[in-house]
């Protein structure tokens, strides 16, 4: 499956021209991407689930102006780049197991640049991964035990 999309925001916060300390709703933004997802059995018993997503999102109308504008910027906290992957097999005696990799690109923690020594300049969050397994064990009641790093 995979899907296509583009999104308006009106109204994004902005630090108030007159107040930089204060944030107005003045901004525009655009997000557009499209994600991809596969599911399917490899096997009767096994498993598996990938996906992938893009997304280039920017700020497209602000009322700053100059170096300190943030406009064309990437919007704030949305990583351009995501995928997951996620796959179960089960074991003779219907004992399942399980595990999965969620994996996100970097993006930037504010759409507005901070400055320093009259330069502006943009904070980068790093990306990140997490992953995860489970297990599921039959019997009277189904047991299930999962796994995630902190």
């Amino acid at each position: 499956m995979d899907r296509f999309f583009r999104t308006k925001q009106i109204n994004v916060r902005e630090p108030d021209a007159t107040n930089p300390l204060f944030n107005i709703l003045a901004g525009n933004a655009v997000a557009k991407g499209g994600e991809l997802l596969v599911a399917g059995n490899i096997t009767g018993r096994w498993q598996i689930l990938a996906g992938y997503a893009y997304t280039f999102a920017e700020i497209t109308q602000s009322p700053t102006v100059g170096a300190t504008s943030d406009l064309g910027h990437r919007l704030a906290n949305v990583p351009a780049h995501t995928a997951n992957l996620w796959t179960t097999y089960r074991l003779p005696g219907n004992v399942e197991i399980g595990g999965g990799l969620n994996v996100v690109s970097s993006r930037f923690a504010a759409t507005t640049p901070s400055t320093a020594g009259g330069a502006a300049f943009f904070k980068e969050a790093p990306g990140y991964w997490t992953a995860a397994g489970d297990g599921e064990i039959p019997g009277n009641r189904k047991r299930r035990v999962s796994v995630q790093p902190l």
